[in-house]
């Protein structure tokens, strides 16, 4: 068995920050996402592929759900991911309805807590 991480500085604890939704609509060019909030909805109805970026955090410890609204597969978002805890999670496409990440900064990366239907690329 681990021995248990007792040291206060390396403990990370999730942190929802009070803002509002963040609401992204279709982005004819490449778009950055907000990180001053822990929710952000987008609705994808009109462009074919909009190109998103999540840039670092700004806590360690914030907690980042990305949900799409509306989406399909002929309009979609591909998200990459500034830095990611593992390089296999650092672009994803969200091409239907309800398809979502979940994501949580550790004061340097991104580091992927859940997600439902999302494709990894």
């Amino acid at each position: 068995m681990a021995a248990v991480n007792t040291n206060k500085k390396n403990h990370i604890f999730p942190l929802y920050l009070k803002a509002d939704v963040a609401t992204i609509e279709d982005a004819a060019t490449a778009q950055t996402l907000p990180v001053d909030t822990s929710f952000i909805k987008l609705v994808i109805d009109g462009n074919t592929n909009n190109a998103l970026t999540l840039p670092n955090g700004g806590v360690p410890g914030q907690m980042l759900m990305i949900w799409a609204e509306t989406a399909d597969a002929t309009h979609y978002a591909t998200l990459t991911i500034s830095t990611v805890v593992d390089g296999g999670y650092d672009v994803v496409t969200l091409n239907a309805a309800d398809e979502h990440i979940t994501l949580m900064w550790n004061g340097e990366a991104w580091a992927l807590v859940s997600f439902a239907g999302a494709t990894f690329i």
